[in-house]
């Protein structure tokens, strides 16, 4: 799937594993690659898609 970004929101973009955003969530990704904090709605939104199996 394509991702299409709008220039003025990101200056870049792209799609993650599930695996890889549970290593984020847990703060051991080996990129040192997190997700936003957990009041943060982007939070909100990763954490339950990350954690249905």
């Amino acid at each position: 799937m394509d991702i299409s970004r709008d220039t003025d929101e990101l200056g870049r973009c792209r799609w993650f594993p599930r695996a890889e955003i549970l290593q984020m969530l847990a703060g051991t990704h080996p990129g040192e690659l997190r997700v936003p904090p957990g009041h943060a709605i982007a939070h909100q939104l990763i954490r339950p898609w990350a954690d249905a199996v």
